[in-house]
């Protein structure tokens, strides 16, 4: 299996969440409000690496290069993390699934 990119711009994660679960507000108010917060907006890659019982997962700060470990991470870049985890984890398991029963049904 090859590595996973998933790329996680902050601002982007904020804007879409907002988006999604509010109907009534429109992108030009959302990105008033994000501009207005005058935050420090992180982007990471996240590598996941498949392994036998799991992943590796490698987090890299776009800005500076530097390397994340996992429990720095906090708020939406967390939530990112345990979400593509819990999705990469459930596609490999299905498919592990459906290859042992295509196999057994072959026999």
């Amino acid at each position: 299996m090859y590595p996973i990119m998933r790329r996680f711009i902050e601002r982007d994660y904020v804007f879409n969440n907002v988006k999604k679960n509010k109907n009534y507000i429109t992108d030009e108010e959302i990105n008033s409000m994000l501009d207005s917060m005058d935050l420090q907006w992180i982007d990471y890659t996240f590598k996941f690496l498949p392994k036998s019982s799991g992943w590796m997962i490698i987090v890299i700060d776009n800005d500076t290069n530097n390397r994340i470990e996992i429990d720095e991470l906090d708020g939406f870049a967390y939530d990112f993390y345990i979400r593509n985890f819990a999705e990469l984890s459930l596609d490999r398991a299905r498919k592990q699934i459906r290859e042992k029963l295509y196999s057994e049904v072959a026999i």
